[in-house]
């Protein structure tokens, strides 16, 4: 067991029965001339194989699974991960499209359920305007808030934005002649606006009770000639879609 304690206690007491023999060894003037050497290498092997392992055998072990790397399989699963989510994820964010069919059909909504609260709130009517390509009618452009059903052609018949800007973008700027304090906004690159049941319409107004009426109606009038209009925002490419209802008589609008 001196030589090859196995546990803490045998060898505390091994390195209290060679540290008395080398003090005994260095304490005798014998020892010391007969068997000096003998006297060093036992003090060596108290510091290397007792005092040292003492030290030390506190600190936890490192299994060989512990200290090994990654293995060849778990890179490869790794990277075919990595492939599968790049192939469904990232696709998805170079496809604009489909996040501007969403972001206009919110904007839309947002803007005829404001004209509707705008006409009560001042007891006057607010038009909803699908604005049209001049060189290509039947191509809606954006849609626009006004104060009057003439085309919304006189600054004074100009929704102001709630904010005091639109979106600023080049379709809007294009579409509503860079006014960007109208509460007007243009139809983003690479989608189509369609405007359903036929045939298609260039706008409506709110009355001062919210109700929707169609542009022939005047105002103010008991019968309302508008039904209920489903406003299709389309993706050219990706296939996204996105549909805004105004109802008939309450002229809720909804997605």
């Amino acid at each position: 067991s001196l030589l090859s304690p196995t546990d803490a206690g045998e060898r505390r007491s091994a390195a209290i029965s060679l540290i008395f023999a080398s003090k005994i060894c260095f304490a005798t003037p014998s020892c010391m001339l007969i068997y000096p050497f003998s006297c060093l290498a036992l003090t060596l092997f108290i510091a290397m194989h007792i005092i040292l392992p003492a030290t030390t055998s506190h600190a936890p072990r490192r299994t060989p699974r512990q200290m090994a790397g990654f293995t060849l399989v778990e890179l490869i699963t790794t990277i075919v991960l990595i492939g599968i989510i790049s192939a469904i994820a990232a696709s998805r964010f170079f496809e604009r499209e489909s996040f501007d069919v969403r972001g206009y059909a919110d904007q839309v909504t947002t803007m005829l359920r404001y004209g509707q609260k705008l006409a009560i709130a001042q007891n006057r009517p607010v038009y909803v305007r699908f604005l049209q390509n001049s060189a290509a009618p039947g191509i809606y452009t954006g849609v626009a808030l006004c104060f009057n059903s003439s085309n919304c052609s006189l600054a004074t018949d100009l929704v102001v934005h709630p904010s005091g800007s639109n979106s600023r973008t080049t379709a809007t700027s294009n579409a509503c002649n860079a006014n960007t304090s109208w509460f007007c906004e243009g139809l983003p690159s690479g989608l189509v606006m369609a405007i359903s049941p036929s045939p298609a319409i260039t706008g409506f107004y709110f009355d001062a009770l919210g109700k929707p009426f169609a542009l022939g109606d005047s105002f103010p009038s008991a019968q309302s000639s508008f039904v209920s209009r489903n406003v299709n925002i389309n993706s050219s490419q990706a296939g996204a879609s996105s549909t805004i209802t105004i109802e008939q008589e309450t002229g809720y609008v909804h997605q």
